[in-house]
């Protein structure tokens, strides 16, 4: 249906074990936080709270993006079948879901690791209608300090 690429831009904080920020500030603000088991989202002044504990939908996707930013993704046999290339400077690890609630998202993610910093460095994920969305993660840092307040909804 669209023609050109839509261009998002944002940012994201993760803390162990369980706290993740995934925040778009353009061409619009949306906020995506997960506490432990509480999911936040706003989206321009709505405040949505969910219990992934009691919604399994939620449940999946916070594991899943959990497992993804932790790279527990790429052991998860139960999840996905995993298969490791390497490109240059980076690893290339192809993750075909083989759950039937997957299999009716995507057909594939692919995540690029760089092998220098140790990070990923793009996400990629091929959805089943043949939309693709790409992540690239410009400037990232880690072992930095994160304070609490990223995980809380203002």
């Amino acid at each position: 249906m669209m023609k050109s690429k839509m261009v998002s831009k944002g940012r994201m904080c993760y803390t162990q074990p369980s706290q993740l920020r995934w925040e778009y500030t353009s061409p619009y603000q949306y906020i995506f936080i997960v506490n432990g088991s509480k999911v936040y989202m706003k989206s321009g002044r709505q405040t949505n709270v969910v219990d992934a504990n009691k919604n399994k939908v939620f449940r999946q996707i916070t594991q899943i993006m959990m497992s993804s930013v932790t790279g527990k993704s790429l052991t998860d046999r139960q999840n996905f079948k995993t298969e490791m290339l390497v490109s240059g400077t980076n690893w290339i690890a192809k993750l075909i879901p083989l759950k039937k609630e997957l299999k009716q998202i995507f057909t594939q993610l692919v995540i690029t690791f760089d092998t220098k910093r140790m990070i990923a460095t793009r996400v990629e994920m091929f959805e089943r209608g043949g939309d693709t969305t790409t992540i690239e993660l410009l400037n990232p840092t880690k072992n930095v300090t994160v304070s609490q307040n990223e995980y809380k909804i203002n």
